[in-house]
């Protein structure tokens, strides 16, 4: 069972697009929430995930498998 199950929907998304290299200002703009937003999901996830720096995070995404995957491109990819 994933170790990410413990977290909210935003904060598994928050934590997704940092694995993905995206900043703090382009999660934000995505998620349409501020930057303050982004930086409390991710302490409220660190906490869950029991992980004390960036260096776990990104040791987790890459055990999860979702380290670096690039970004879904827009659902309206296929329109004409």
């Amino acid at each position: 069972m994933s170790r990410l199950g413990v977290l909210t929907k935003m904060e598994r998304q928050v934590f997704t697009l940092i694995a993905w290299g995206l900043s703090y200002k382009q999660i934000a703009k995505r998620l349409h929430v501020c930057c303050r937003t982004v930086e409390t999901h991710r302490q409220k996830a660190a906490k869950r995930l029991g992980l004390d720096d960036f260096h776990d995070l990104i040791r987790l995404a890459v055990a999860e498998g979702i380290y670096n995957t690039p970004p879904e491109e827009s659902n309206h990819a296929n329109c004409a």
